[in-house]
């Protein structure tokens, strides 16, 4: 079929163009003589022009596979049997081979052969009963057999009822050629169930297991969907899918026509659907019986929750009451509609009846923390309203139900028509109307048994309308509590997986492998990397370290790019880090002045560095801190030097 995409401009409101193409790819002609010794991946043979025996026969064997064959124009008379001064020959070569090869210059049989005189079609007489006819059968039953995919056949359930789907197929009044054609094609199946048995099944089996595939789990979502409806289409594309509509329609030998096709896809729609549905109905028994069970649970209330559903009740009311009010404004000079003025008039003493004054309400409500959500939310005005306890009542009741309506269960059940279940589930709920109509038995005006059950409907429409906006709400906090959750939980991976691809001192510090094995190779590759790794990622008393394992010299004034240049050739082309690596220590990584670094923390003759307290120069009678790394007169931190053991020693403010 054409396949035609545009480009809309959003700006000039058009289609800057359109293009159609057809879905073609190339395939390529050659005669059976021609394609003699190649291989073929997918092969159409048309038998027409067949005029000499084994033509066929090397047709067929240029195909690798049997999926990749198809056979077109077949015909029984096509299978030619050779002549039998051939099969003479072969039946007579029994001379062994010699060695000066005159075996090969003798004649073994009188071959007079004449290509051009065979006859188009050998002759088969009644009585010949040779054993070559079973070529002839293996022939027609290769071809026959050409697909490697076989289905398992099921039976069907009670529920799908095939002849009656091919009915609704049928055209009553054909409008065109095309629908006559696909009656045609109606009748050939409603006269041949077997081969419709035999094509549904498969289908039908197909199709389960990719829902099985797809709906591994109770709730259906559009992924599991489109993984459904993908393998569908793919099934339709494929060549297995063409070769049963060709053994539905018995034309394993000629082609398969555009109707037939669109007969046989109807078909298959049909039985999509019933697979789709069955699968369907079972998710929706399961959530009938969630549903039922959700049905008797209580929910506790709090001070908050009584405030909102007054207030939500007040809200409620309030807005049918201004409705009512505009609409007798708008007929109340209009003579036609006296009646119904008076019918609205008599509304809306209904519902203020329902409607008390804030100090009434303060002075005699037994709820009385339920009217701080009111008050909280009035303003100078204190327009907002107020109803009764018996309202509030009704309310309380109204919302109790309403929070057993809304169950994940009813919404799998109902999906977009969820409000319309709630408000049908509410009006015919006893506890519901029966309250409803308490509040109005002592009512002063004319209340009618309609007005009641008007002004609840609307009440009850209003009210589903906060309470399922709330819900929405709700449940879109928590999938933005949920997608930031899973957003901090990948950050953390991603921090936790840079964390342990951190490669610096405290890492060389904590390995424990043979003379540090593993940071040298790592070394190692890094330095290949780029030069500059190593005056990157460490500090210049970090390097002169690693000058100490790697047995270099240097010298206290070296800047790092120097310290880097002398250790990258040593650290290439050594095999592990030097034995000085024992003589360092793990807390501590200043260098001495000789090259190596000192365990000794008390008498400390490197560099000047200031000492942590006064800042003057803390070369000798100095301890260091093994946490902070500073260095601090024995006098200062008031240590005495000569009774310090070569344990860890911490500076007052790393002790806190």
């Amino acid at each position: 079929m054409p396949y035609a995409f545009k480009k809309y401009d959003p700006y000039i409101k058009k289609d800057k163009g359109c293009r159609t193409q057809l879905p073609l790819k190339l395939g390529f002609a050659a005669t059976i003589h021609k394609c003699q010794g190649m291989s073929l991946e997918r092969v159409d043979i048309d038998c027409r022009g067949i005029f000499q025996y084994g033509q066929l026969v090397v047709a067929v064997s240029r195909a690798t596979t049997k999926k990749g064959l198809r056979i077109q124009n077949f015909k029984k008379e096509y299978i030619q049997r050779p002549p039998a001064n051939i099969l003479r020959f072969y039946e007579n070569v029994t001379k062994e081979y010699t060695d000066d090869n005159v075996c090969c210059t003798e004649s073994f049989c009188n071959i007079d052969y004449d290509p051009v005189s065979t006859p188009f079609i050998a002759s088969v007489t009644e009585n010949d009963t040779s054993e070559e006819e079973g070529d002839e059968e293996a022939m027609l039953e290769l071809i026959d057999s050409y697909s490697d995919n076989v289905e398992e056949h099921v039976e069907l359930p009670a529920g799908v009822d095939i002849i009656s789907a091919i009915e609704t197929i049928k055209h009553a009044s054909p409008a065109n050629q095309i629908q006559e054609n696909e009656n045609l094609a109606v009748n050939y199946l409603k006269d041949h169930p077997d081969n419709v048995k035999q094509f549904v099944s498969k289908v039908w089996w197909k199709l389960v297991q990719y829902k099985t595939d797809a709906f591994k789990q109770d709730q259906i979502d559009n992924k599991a969907i489109n993984s459904f409806y993908v393998k569908f289409n793919e099934l339709l594309s494929s060549d297995l899918y063409k070769k049963d509509v060709t053994k539905l329609y018995d034309c394993l030998f000629t082609t398969v026509t555009m109707e037939q096709f669109n007969v046989a896809f109807q078909l298959v729609a049909y039985i999509r659907k019933k697979v789709v549905s069955e699968e369907v109905s079972t998710i929706k028994q399961k959530a009938e019986e969630r549903a039922e069970n959700e049905r008797g649970k209580e929910f506790t209330e709090s001070e908050g929750g009584r405030g909102k559903i007054r207030y939500l009740g007040g809200w409620c009311l309030s807005r049918i009451k201004n409705t009512i009010r505009k609409r007798i404004m708008d007929n109340v000079y209009k003579a036609k509609n006296v009646k119904l003025v008076n019918n609205l008039i008599v509304k809306k003493d209904m519902i203020e009846h329902l409607l008390v004054s804030e100090s009434e309400i303060t002075e005699s409500s037994k709820f009385v923390e339920s009217l701080h959500e009111t008050c909280r939310r009035q303003n100078i005005r204190k327009g907002l309203t107020h109803i009764s306890d018996d309202c509030f009542n009704f309310f309380k009741t109204l919302d109790r139900e309403v929070r057993k309506l809304e169950s994940n269960a009813n919404l799998q059940l109902h999906g977009k028509n969820f409000p319309l279940f709630q408000k049908t589930e509410l009006s015919n709920m006893p506890s519901v109307t029966t309250e409803w109509k308490e509040l109005f038995v002592q009512c002063d005006v004319n209340v009618q048994a309609s007005f009641i059950h008007e002004i609840f409907a609307e009440v009850i429409e209003k009210y589903l309308r906060m309470s399922n906006a709330q819900l929405r709400k709700d449940y879109m906090t928590s999938q933005h509590l949920k997608k930031s959750e899973a957003t901090r939980k990948q950050i953390k991976m991603r921090t936790e997986t840079a964390m342990k691809t951190v490669f610096n001192m405290t890492t060389i510090m904590n390995d424990t492998s043979n003379q540090k094995i593993i940071s040298h190779r790592r070394l190692q590759s890094e330095v290949m990397k780029s030069n500059k790794f190593l005056v990157d990622k460490f500090k210049k008393t970090e390097l002169q370290t690693l000058c100490a394992f790697y047995g270099v010299s240097y010298k206290s004034q070296q800047t790092k790019n120097a310290l880097s240049e002398a250790l990258i050739p040593v650290i290439t082309a050594a095999d592990n880090m030097d034995s000085h690596t024992a003589t360092v220590s793990s807390t501590s990584c200043e260098p001495s002045s000789s090259g190596h670094v000192s365990g000794n923390k008390r008498k400390r003759t490197v560099t000047e560095y200031p000492c942590g307290v006064c800042l003057h120069d803390a070369s000798s009678n100095s301890v260091g801190c093994d946490r902070c790394d500073k260095w601090f007169h024995g006098v200062c931190v008031g240590e005495d030097l000569d009774a310090l053991s070569d344990s860890e020693w911490f500076c007052p403010k790393c002790r806190k």
